[in-house]
């Protein structure tokens, strides 16, 4: 013969219990860490290998320079990962090139950055060092983040391909 007595959760009511005094904790604020800074540095800190990206800014804004610098096929188990912009760079000048770029980071950031509203993209043609056969060509783009409530930022990379 058993001594226990079963209860029924409809008496206990929907608030949120009260913590007692001897459950409430003096626990430090964890810090997020969104993933390793790039370029890589080791890190100082005794709890990481690498320095971090500890806010969304920061996190993004490489994850978009990632995405940018990456043509298809160079990532290990992702081969539609990246904007594939290296292979049309020796196209600058042409009509048609902006919004062929535009099209490609605007899909790209659709795909692997949903979060990311796009803005405003500018391409601007670097000096090449003489007789080196090289265009070099600046990407910036202005973009928000409206889910966490990311004001305006912006980003810039520069790429180069043999004309």
């Amino acid at each position: 013969m058993s001594n226990a007595q079963t209860y029924s959760f409809d008496s206990v009511g929907d608030n949120l219990p009260t913590l007692r005094e001897h459950e409430k904790s003096s626990r430090d604020v964890v810090e997020v860490k969104f993933g390793p800074a790039l370029p890589l540095r080791l890190s100082a800190a005794k709890d990481e290998l690498f320095v971090m990206n500890k806010d969304l800014q920061s996190a993004t804004a490489d994850n978009i320079k990632n995405l940018l610098l990456t043509n298809r096929g160079e990532r290990v188990m992702q081969p539609q990962f990246g904007a594939n912009l290296k292979g049309i760079l020796s196209e600058f000048g042409t009509p048609g090139f902006e919004s062929e770029v535009m099209t490609r980071i605007k899909s790209s950031v659709a795909r692997y950055l949903p979060y990311v509203a796009l803005s405003q993209m500018k391409i601007d043609s670097l000096p090449a060092p003489r007789g080196s056969g090289l265009s070099i060509i600046s990407i910036s783009i202005s973009y928000t983040i409206p889910a966490a409530g990311v004001p305006m930022q912006n980003i810039s990379v520069t790429m180069s391909t043999v004309v």
